[in-house]
């Protein structure tokens, strides 16, 4: 795992000839972002502001109309730096007095993109914060993006940044735009004619929401034809999960492979079962999720998914069995596997809403099986799904620093 250091670069490029196109862009972007965020009154709840801005390219090469003149007059308006007319739109985080209804910066800037016609990709995502240092998304706001058809996980850059400078130590991290600085965000760092040296951190959507569900990018009505073409699958080939293996991750050996427990096989019959008798709201969405698990003491336990008519209002099956793991927390015992399955027996990783409760509150050690597939789902491809072991901690990597938000 790369260090703090490792993972830090340096925004201290000059504002001369000599600079690469791609640093100065870097640069224009943290102001822009930075800027948004000073211009915001913090949020009632956290009082911590956070600002995702979006950059895209449209399929035509010009940009429509009302597109063009909103962009501009936004420029105006703002006085921010020109961006050699790269298109994008900002999001903020916003709470309600309950914060389990709030929104984030980046899923806010994403839904803006529905009303933009021909888009063809996001391109960058660039996210300022209130915090010293650099923060990844939340866990949500990885879901969220991981499943728009606009990104491309394996290419999309998001970069991260601080709010200190560490040449000037000019501190913007609770600044407001009307309060008078001796310098502010855009200004050249000191007299150094540079830009400041904020802390950057750039990462892949890739490598910070891995494994997403098989069911990503696709509808509804898509989803349940490849549970069903699944299903049916493993009953002509005979192949049940008894007789499936695991493919494992071993730094030695490569991938290795070894057959399901017995336990195993209890806990994926156990989370099918459950959804399969619960699925009584179809009419809402045709997929129900249903999780079991296996605790170091040998008890199990299980709950389905509860759907709600507003889908964000819907219960989620891992994060229902969290009553059970605080429980036996007490009693010094901890979760050792974790299934989550639907009722055609598809294996899925946890949630965002479970990834986050089980990384931030200890249980990053939990085993979870899943299941990948080799193929995108979107081909006509009918290969095979893999059983896959992996853990919460590999779920959920780079889990938002608490200490940079609160100490």
């Amino acid at each position: 795992m790369q260090t703090k250091q490792e993972q830090r670069t340096m925004a201290s490029t000059r504002w001369d000839t000599n600079n690469s196109d791609a640093q100065r862009e870097d640069d224009e972007d943290i102001i822009l972002a930075h800027s948004y965020r000073l211009s915001l009154s913090k949020p009632r709840q956290s009082s911590f502001r956070v600002v995702a801005v979006i950059f895209y390219e449209l399929h035509s090469a010009s940009t429509s109309t009302s597109t063009a003149e909103h962009h501009q007059q936004h420029e105006r308006n703002n006085e921010q730096p020109t961006t050699r007319k790269r298109l994008h739109v900002v999001g903020s985080n916003d709470e309600p007095c309950y914060i389990g209804g709030s929104i984030c910066a980046e899923r806010a800037a994403l839904v803006q993109l529905r009303f933009i016609p021909n888009l063809k990709r996001i391109t960058k995502i660039v996210i300022s914060t209130d915090a010293t240092l650099p923060l990844h998304p939340g866990m949500l706001c990885r879901e969220f993006l991981s499943s728009h058809t606009a990104i491309d996980p394996q290419t999309l850059q998001i970069l991260m940044v601080g709010s200190i400078c560490n040449s000037c130590l000019l501190d913007i991290t609770s600044t407001q735009s009307h309060e008078k600085k001796e310098h502010n965000e855009s200004s050249y760092c000191c007299s150094k004619q540079e830009t400041h040296q904020w802390d950057i951190v750039r990462n892949r959507l890739c490598d910070i929401y891995p494994h997403p569900s098989i069911y990503n990018r696709i509808t509804a009505a898509e989803a349940s034809k490849l549970g069903k073409q699944y299903k049916k699958q493993d009953f002509q080939k005979k192949t049940t999960t008894s007789t499936r293996t695991i493919l494992l991750s071993n730094s030695d050996n490569g991938i290795v492979k070894r057959s399901l427990s017995d336990q195993e096989l209890e806990l994926v019959q156990l989370a099918t079962n459950e959804a399969i008798e619960n699925n009584n709201r179809d009419t809402l969405h045709p997929i129900q999720y249903a999780a079991a698990i296996l605790f170091q003491d040998g008890t199990t336990y299980k709950a389905c998914q509860r759907k709600a008519l507003e889908y964000g209002c819907s219960l989620d099956a891992v994060t229902q069995l969290g009553a059970y793991i605080e429980q036996k927390r007490k009693d010094n015992v901890n979760p050792a596997i974790l299934v989550q399955a639907d009722q055609f027996g598809v294996l899925h990783p946890p949630f965002a809403t479970a990834r986050a409760y089980l990384s931030e509150y200890g249980f990053g050690d939990c085993k979870v099986l899943i299941m990948v597939q080799q193929a995108f789902v979107q081909s006509n491809s009918e290969s095979e799904l893999e059983i896959v072991e992996t853990t919460i901690k590999e779920l959920s990597p780079n889990v938002p620093d608490m200490g940079a938000l609160y100490n």
